[in-house]
């Protein structure tokens, strides 16, 4: 038998394209955190609505909202370090992205501010932590002693711990949020 057969280190597996092709199927990577940013307010928005409502913006333990996408998609956006682009465009695309980002975070943390005045989007957003603690709670809950692979052992009580940890944010949140409903 030819052990080169089973050496996966020497394996391609599809067909090597050149930068060109990438782009030509990707597009341009300047394009790419524009384009996630639609996706990913989409993802936050209530079906019917044009616009993003507390949970929408804040997100909660467990599920991040708008601003924090934002945010983090300032300090590292898509199409940037690629390597399908020099140094100088990764960083050219770092530049734009944080100048388009910075008035919509602005806008965003303007909203919230608003929106946490509002009585009846304090409510549906209290509402909407407290859905989020049910699916926490009942969730599926791991058993470590179960599980026959160390890796898995540990992942498990990493896991529950993460859960428990979700449920007591969440739950600080509904006490800090309901004192505001009128």
């Amino acid at each position: 038998m030819d052990d080169k057969r089973y050496d996966k280190r020497n394996k391609t597996h599809g067909v090597l394209v050149d930068n060109n092709e990438v782009l030509r199927g990707l597009g341009h990577p300047v394009h790419w955190a524009r384009d996630e940013r639609k996706v990913e307010f989409r993802k936050r928005l209530v079906p019917g609505y044009s616009e993003l409502d507390i949970f929408g913006i804040k997100g909660c333990p467990g599920q991040p909202g708008y601003l924090d996408y934002l945010r983090a998609s300032a300090n590292n956006p898509a199409g940037s370090n690629t390597n399908l682009v020099s140094p100088e465009v990764s960083l050219g695309i770092k530049a734009m992205v944080v100048a388009e980002v910075k008035p919509e975070i602005e806008k965003y943390e303007a909203m919230l501010a608003e929106l946490e005045r509002s009585p009846s989007a304090v409510e549906k957003y209290v509402d909407d932590l407290k859905r989020w603690r049910k699916l926490f709670r009942d969730g599926i809950v791991a058993d470590p002693d179960s599980e026959p692979i160390d890796e898995l052992v540990e992942l498990a009580w990493k896991g529950n711990h993460e859960r428990r940890q979700n449920i007591a944010l969440i739950e600080e949140e509904i006490k800090k949020y309901a004192g505001l409903v009128v």
